[in-house]
């Protein structure tokens, strides 16, 4: 920026400038930032859920939990952002224990649902996924899907 002998300002251009923008980062590479959280989604390969519980935890993480129907927009833009061929993935939440009720593995209240409409219950169906274009399911938890991972992002 220069000043013209008249007053005026003057934006100058130079191809030498380099324009360099800080965004603080706190989730790191791979992961998206919501709230209080981090998420990291795998696609690349599919997992049972007690499986996918296992690796969110090596990733010092655990399986998302959705507390709230804003958070269940943010994961389900996110996941529709990805574009998988066949796109579920398992979430945090079972009734493994006591059949109809339901935990979040986090032990965080189970005070929002986002069920689809035609989610079958079941005493074989245990683990929660989640398909982005209907909702949730109560699944079988041998199933081999995709998953999301969630931690702190503090």
């Amino acid at each position: 920026m220069s000043s013209n002998p008249n007053g005026t300002v003057q934006w100058t251009n130079s191809p030498d400038w380099k324009v360099y923008t800080s965004q603080p980062v706190s989730c790191g590479p791979g992961w998206y930032e919501y709230g209080s959280s981090c998420y990291i989604v795998e696609t690349t390969v599919t997992s049972t859920w007690q499986t996918a519980r296992d690796d969110c935890a090596a990733l010092g993480a655990h399986l998302a939990v959705i507390t709230d129907a804003a958070e269940n927009t943010f994961i389900v833009n996110l996941l529709t952002s990805l574009n998988i061929g066949f796109p579920v993935f398992w979430l945090g939440g079972n009734d493994i224990a006591v059949e109809g009720t339901y935990v979040w593995e986090t032990a965080e209240l189970f005070v929002f649902s986002a069920y689809s409409p035609t989610s079958i219950h079941g005493i074989d169906r245990n683990c929660i996924n989640i398909i982005p274009s209907q909702g949730w399911y109560d699944d079988d938890c041998t199933l081999f899907l995709y998953h999301v991972c969630e931690r702190n992002s503090g």
